[in-house]
């Protein structure tokens, strides 16, 4: 589904964009409030929508398709100087940069992309142009980005392996530094998520905990969350005496 991979993928995306087009264009990921596009050329992208064909019985594993939602602007009237390209005709330009910003010999975050994407499928469609509170005119193009992607990584130590892309996008967020290093310390605990190795492989395989124990992979030990209930070994005092 659309969680970590989601936000990995967001993250990629997003950091890809900015080492690519600097200053020039304004990028934000899943901006929370309005965004002022009347002034510079802006990206927004949003996870549209996803879903995931789950191994099992748990929501991990298999792959997963998440839907990436860019929104281009540009202002028709430019604030670069009367040279740059400006309004619709920009637009075009705009996706080409998001191309090859993604490319995985563009950056180490176009690297990382290339860990997670197993296919791509772009469409785009060009809304009409609107206006701003202030009347400034702007020109949009939506493109949706359908990803077929890595799955939800399993609970537990296994899905942060030596090879895994998870551990790769978890280096390079940590190399990039600022508050991507914060997310990607609660990325890492997300992933490890408390969970004993035979949880995770009980997951995969679709087992209750009592079929965990049947076939020997459930913990020798029984954790105090998977405790039973103690007897109710009241009398009913009243009954005992009829």
């Amino acid at each position: 589904m659309g969680g970590l991979v989601g936000l990995a993928l967001l993250i990629i995306m997003t950091q890809a964009l900015r080492a690519h087009f600097g200053a020039g264009v304004a990028v934000y990921q899943s901006p929370d409030a309005p965004v002022d596009v009347s002034e510079m050329r802006t990206i927004c992208l949003f996870v549209e929508r996803s879903s995931s064909k789950p191994e099992g019985g748990s929501f991990c594993g298999g792959d997963s398709q998440i839907v990436i939602r860019l929104e281009l602007y540009a202002p028709v009237v430019s604030g670069a100087g009367s040279e740059a390209l400006a309004g619709s005709a920009a637009l075009p330009f705009m996706w080409r940069g998001i191309v090859a910003a993604l490319a995985p010999e563009a950056s180490p975050w176009g690297a990382v992309f290339e860990w997670f994407r197993l296919s791509v499928e772009a469409e785009q469609y060009a809304p009409p142009l609107f206006q701003t509170e202030k009347g400034v005119k702007i020109a949009a193009h939506v493109y949706l980005v359908t990803i077929d992607s890595l799955a939800e990584p399993m609970f537990g130590a296994g899905s942060l392996g030596p090879n895994s892309a998870w551990v790769a996008l978890l280096n390079r967020m940590r190399a990039s530094g600022g508050e991507l290093i914060a997310v990607a310390d609660q990325m890492e605990t997300a992933i490890r998520g408390g969970l004993t190795d035979w949880r995770a492989l009980a997951a995969t395989l679709g087992l209750s905990r009592a079929s965990a124990d049947a076939v020997g992979i459930g913990p020798d030990v029984m954790d105090a969350g998977d405790a039973p209930a103690s007897p109710d070994l009241s009398i009913d005092v009243a009954a005992t005496l009829e």
